[in-house]
């Protein structure tokens, strides 16, 4: 009985390859957008405590010169949230390709498994009845010469 070979094996072996680059390309993709999204919140509460305090600060009266001091933070505050956003969005965005991407190298690998386990199913199927015909040529033999065993050189 012959070995079952598959002739796309090697490029199945490429697919999984390629399906695993896909995955740590996705997993860094997410690292980094969750990153961008800690940054972003974190910007976001220091501007909400940063507002709470210049209320209370306006609420209890301060010097202009604190009030000023203040805004001016929030001000910077609100630039830093506004490119921290814009680096989540490319995050995000560059996170939706890497997925998509994996998600290609997936249907790919599936669909050469796939087709190696039909090719390999549609091969144990006629090994099996090869087996099957070389026993029924054995029966048939037997029975043909009295249930006599045949050797080369005649009966045994």
């Amino acid at each position: 009985m012959s070995e079952f070979q598959f002739r796309l094996e090697t490029l199945l072996e490429l697919r999984l390859e390629a399906e695993a680059t896909a995955a740590g390309a996705l997993a860094a993709a997410q690292s980094e957008a969750d990153h961008a999204q800690r940054a972003r919140d974190d910007l976001e509460r220091a501007h909400r405590q940063t507002h709470d305090q210049l209320s209370h600060l306006q609420r209890h009266g301060t010097d202009a010169g604190r009030l000023q001091a203040v805004r001016l933070v929030l001000e910077r505050l609100e630039e830093n949230i506004e490119e921290a956003e814009e680096a989540l969005q490319a995050a995000q965005t560059e996170l939706s390709h890497k997925r998509a991407g994996y998600h290609r190298a997936n249907r790919e690998r599936r669909a050469l498994e796939e087709l190696r386990a039909k090719r390999h199913d549609a091969w144990s199927r006629e090994t099996a009845r090869r087996d099957q015909r070389a026993m029924d040529e054995i029966a048939t033999t037997r029975h043909v010469n009295g249930g006599r065993r045949l050797t080369k050189g005649g009966e045994v």
